[in-house]
């Protein structure tokens, strides 16, 4: 079974957080002919789509003023070709990216070539294909809304089944959202698709262990208790299929963080896939009982 680049739907998981550490500028060999590194996912569910563009002698440290690049995007089918807006994000260390974006619409199937041309007319490109649209995922052993649980004695659901027909996925992920004992709230995030298995129909099964996930994140972080736990405000599943030029395979956080660690682009770094996601807010009760966690 192929193994998604997980990795690369960060920007449209958490809108770039990949870079909010991120302290570590790169240099490039003089004689490279590579111009950009490009890195992002175009996603038919989002309204506005992102892309960080790089000239590879910058510095995400150093780099605060313009980029010399022109991006356009050229839809295959029609022929049509727009261009897209720059912006400069700041990040948490200091790192700066230039983020380049539009609110054209992308539909499934399409296929769009993402150019960026440097005022010499030196240019990197990438071929972006989005997959098909897809049914919601369907929960095969969800008698219960979660925190709201039918509880028997100490025993309750401490986990279910999903599963999802798609060509390849993208991304599936739980996301948790937790108040602290300061009153504030963490985001923890677990990565599914390790446990996920895929079946010859087509589909792919896991197990969603959502109570395991949020022990866990009471073991790393010191201000979610019990109490906390059993407050969860919010549990949100994420799902994506994958285009398919998505590559066979995975890389961790911070090699595909480094501009010229893949090489998906022509002429440059990076890589820009193509996805369809969906968001499914999970409902919770007003039961609460902390005997899920025992």
């Amino acid at each position: 079974m192929r193994r998604p680049l997980t990795i690369a739907l960060t920007i449209w998981l958490v809108g770039m957080a990949l870079l909010a550490g991120c302290e570590t500028s790169f240099e490039v060999f003089g004689d490279s002919d590579e111009i950009y590194s490009l890195f992002g996912v175009l996603d038919a569910s989002q309204d506005t789509q992102f892309v960080r563009v790089e000239l590879l002698q910058d510095s995400m440290l150093t780099d605060t003023g313009p980029i010399d690049a022109v991006v356009t995007m050229k839809t295959m089918s029609s022929g049509e070709t727009v261009q897209w807006n720059d912006s400069l994000f700041y990040f948490i260390g200091g790192a700066r990216a230039h983020n380049f974006w539009t609110t054209e619409p992308i539909v499934a199937e399409e296929t769009y070539r993402l150019n960026v041309r440097r005022s010499d007319g030196e240019s990197s490109s990438a071929t972006i294909t989005l997959p098909e649209e897809f049914r919601d995922p369907r929960f095969t052993a969800f008698p219960f809304s979660l925190i709201n649980l039918p509880v028997s004695g100490n025993v309750c659901a401490r986990d279910f089944d999903m599963e999802v027909r798609v060509e390849e996925l993208a991304a599936l992920e739980m996301v948790y959202y937790v108040p602290t004992r300061r009153e504030n709230e963490t985001v923890f995030r677990k990565n599914y698709i390790p446990k996920a298995v895929k079946f010859p129909d087509g589909r792919f099964e896991v197990t969603i262990e959502w109570v395991a996930d949020l022990i866990e994140l009471g073991q790393v972080d010191e201000e979610v208790g019990l109490q906390q736990m059993i407050n969860t405000r919010a549990i949100v599943l994420r799902v994506a299929s994958a285009g398919p030029n998505w590559p066979d395979n995975a890389l961790d956080d911070e090699t595909v963080a480094l501009p010229d660690a893949v090489t998906f682009v022509d002429n440059g770094f990076g890589f820009v896939g193509g996805v369809i996601s969906k968001r499914i807010e999970l409902p919770l009760g007003d039961y609460r009982d902390a005997s899920c966690f025992q």
